[in-house]
């Protein structure tokens, strides 16, 4: 599994405890190095690794998900597209995640939402 735009490493360490073997990529090597301490100190083996989407270079059908999470619009999708085709096996899946904090879920979203009301009053 690849994690593209992984920051911290959020999806690799959350998904690690389902067996897959994960490696992330980010353009911020201070993303990487903390994704690097945080998944060590939870003895997790994941392959972290401080580069641009555009700059990947990993062999044909490496992969069988790739996975992009509140970062896949920032990509130069020209240049990103082909380069998934290529490290996607054969059935391989993308998986474009967007998540949106609602009110109901999070306590500072919810009093953020209420501040926003408030201010159109």
């Amino acid at each position: 599994m690849l994690d593209l735009g992984t920051g911290t490493g959020g999806i690799p360490r959350n998904m690690y405890q389902y067996g897959a073997h994960w490696t992330g990529t980010d353009i911020s090597p201070e993303q990487i190095g903390q994704a690097k301490r945080i998944s060590e100190k939870a003895g997790m083996n994941i392959d972290f690794r401080a580069v641009a989407t555009e700059k990947i270079d990993f062999p044909n059908e490496s992969f069988d998900v790739v996975t992009a999470c509140q970062c896949f619009w920032y990509f130069d999708h020209e240049r990103v597209m082909p380069k998934l085709v290529e490290i996607l096996k054969q059935d391989g899946r993308l998986l474009v995640l967007y998540m949106a904090w609602l009110p109901f879920e999070d306590e500072i979203a919810g009093k953020s939402e209420e501040l926003v009301r408030d201010s159109q009053k």
